[in-house]
């Protein structure tokens, strides 16, 4: 269990005041553990400029009442049942101190880390993969340390409601030759949209939602993966 501690909040507020060039690995790594343990005051839900929703979160200073301060991890399990990130400290026009997107929150919780699932291949340059060539792969379907319930139900109510995607459906394919080796594959197919950067856009969309290096690849409604679908998530 991680502990609110009210230095660590100051230690904080020091490294939140270092200018953003001046921030090397050494200094993420003692944002990292910092920023777990530090008491925060929380607000309401905004919505970000990129239309996502932000649980806000806002340091705590020596004065707060020790009974009403949380955490970043106290928040996360809320966060990722009910789909939002985090923001914290932001300002009048919207800019914030930090921010967390939900699969950052989502590894937090289920990986006890803010950099992803230990079993995927960190992939320098990652993102959305589209296969452009034949070549040997194993289709499945995720389990629940890849890929929870909770996630399941947030990640096929936004492509449902948002992108569109009648009855959302997912399966992971390991392929050795990519970087993620494990990527998810969602049935949101280029054929479905009007033009390459709308199809782009929702691709990309899809990993605010995404643990970091956690892989999405797309395939053409042609590629012949239909019977190794599943329902995302049935009950949605």
């Amino acid at each position: 269990m991680i502990h609110i501690d009210a230095d660590v909040g100051e230690a904080l507020r020091e490294l939140l005041e270092v200018p953003r060039e001046a921030r090397d690995a050494a200094w993420q790594e003692r944002f990292d553990e910092a920023v777990l343990r530090a008491p925060f005051e929380p607000g309401d839900l905004m919505q970000g400029p990129d239309g996502f929703a932000y649980r806000v979160l806002r340091s705590a200073g020596p004065g707060a009442d020790a009974a009403k301060l949380t955490s970043v991890p106290a928040v996360a399990q809320d966060a990722t049942e009910n789909g939002y990130g985090v923001v914290i400290d932001p300002d009048a026009e919207g800019a914030a101190a930090w921010v967390f997107h939900y699969g950052q929150l989502w590894s937090l919780r289920e990986y006890d880390s803010l950099h992803g699932d230990p079993e995927d291949e960190a992939a320098e340059g990652g993102g959305p993969e589209q296969i452009a060539e034949d070549r040997q792969i194993m289709v499945g379907q995720p389990n629940d340390r890849m890929f929870p319930e909770y996630a399941r139900r947030v990640v096929a109510k936004y492509l449902e409601r948002v992108v569109g995607v009648v009855e959302p459906q997912v399966l992971v394919m390991v392929d050795p030759a990519a970087r993620p080796s494990r990527n998810l594959v969602f049935n949101l197919h280029p054929e479905a949209f009007p033009d390459e950067p709308s199809f782009q856009m929702a691709l990309q969309s899809l990993m605010w939602f995404l643990p970091p290096n956690r892989g999405v690849i797309a395939v053409s409604q042609s590629a012949g993966f239909d019977e190794a679908f599943a329902p995302l998530h049935p009950s949605n």
